[in-house]
């Protein structure tokens, strides 16, 4: 029996103008330049709403999943902006809280915006080694603004706060089915600091891409040509179109819904794109899917899912 993805949910914190950074501010043409490719608007978190809005996207998965924290066999939190100082106590908390006690908590922090991909792996991983029937998976991401600017390097996307869930469950649910997914790494892409490394940098990043991408497609033995839709996080259009191209898949396959009032949810974006095609009834019987994430410009990563009503 195979791993399916379901009961998505997210909770975003107020929603604004990314005109109004103060980045932005102090730089009108890099507003007008992340306006015109799409980015308009950001999702920012107060960081003592965090609680909250764990509490009611995971008790909506749950909802959403027709069980019990009892029946969930062990978690997983990813988070780039993870605090293990605030953290630890609070989510031991709502364990208890939602009759999670059982469940054992695992975490994945190291690879940004390939945290999501990295956890569904470690959840198959979970379900398949220790004869585990459901994972609960929980991210959060709320950027300190006074350590990290919301406006990405060279104008890439806007940093965006927002927590998500969802439930990886080995049982013949509607949802999505995982075929593959796999990770490259190509760390060398750290080193490259100098305006003259710019060009091996574009190439090794399209490299990056390329060949994992090429393991998804050899994994399932599929070929650009055969999906239905391309997802990927919330980068401005000429970086998603740009990856679009490296993966072979037509711009018009990607779903770019989220882009403009979400931007860059660190590792959210792909879930909350599916969970929002989910809500409006877009998602079609055997939706073949290639989900493509690139963490910290060195981990890069593809998943291959297939949408299943039963």
């Amino acid at each position: 029996m195979s791993d399916r993805i379901h009961s998505i949910h997210h909770e975003t914190g107020e929603i604004l103008p990314v005109s109004t950074l103060p980045t932005i501010v102090a730089n009108p043409a890099w507003g007008s330049y992340l306006n015109n490719l799409g980015i308009r608007n950001f999702s920012r978190l107060n960081p003592n709403q965090l609680m909250d809005k764990l509490r009611v996207s995971i008790g909506s998965t749950l909802e959403k999943a027709g069980i019990t924290g009892s029946e969930v066999d062990a978690f997983i939190l990813f988070s780039t902006t993870f605090d293990p100082y605030v953290a630890h106590s609070d989510l031991a908390k709502l364990s208890v809280e939602f009759g999670l006690s059982s469940a054992v908590p695992y975490g994945m922090f190291h690879n940004q915006c390939t945290n999501y991909s990295q956890t569904l792996e470690f959840a198959q991983y979970l379900l398949r080694s220790k004869n585990m029937k459901r994972v609960l998976l929980v991210g959060c991401d709320v950027l300190d603004e006074n350590r990290g600017d919301r406006v990405m390097e060279n104008r890439v996307s806007v940093y965006s706060d927002v927590v998500v869930s969802c439930i990886v469950e080995n049982n013949a649910v509607p949802g999505w089915e995982i075929q593959t997914v796999q990770h490259s790494y190509l760390p060398a892409l750290a080193t490259y600091t100098s305006a003259q490394d710019i060009v091996k940098f574009i190439q090794d990043y399209s490299r990056g891409v390329q060949e994992v991408v090429g393991k998804a497609y050899e994994a399932t033995t599929s070929t650009p040509e055969q999906f239905d839709l391309l997802v990927t996080a919330n980068y401005n259009q000429s970086v998603v179109k740009n990856l679009a191209e490296l993966a072979g898949i037509p711009v018009s396959k990607m779903d770019l819904s989220a882009l403009e009032n979400y931007a860059h949810c660190f590792s959210a974006d792909q879930l909350i794109s599916l969970q929002k095609r989910h809500d409006k009834r877009l998602v079609n019987e055997d939706e073949y899917s290639l989900l493509l994430a690139v963490g910290g410009f060195v981990t890069f990563s593809a998943t291959v899912l297939r949408w299943k009503s039963a």
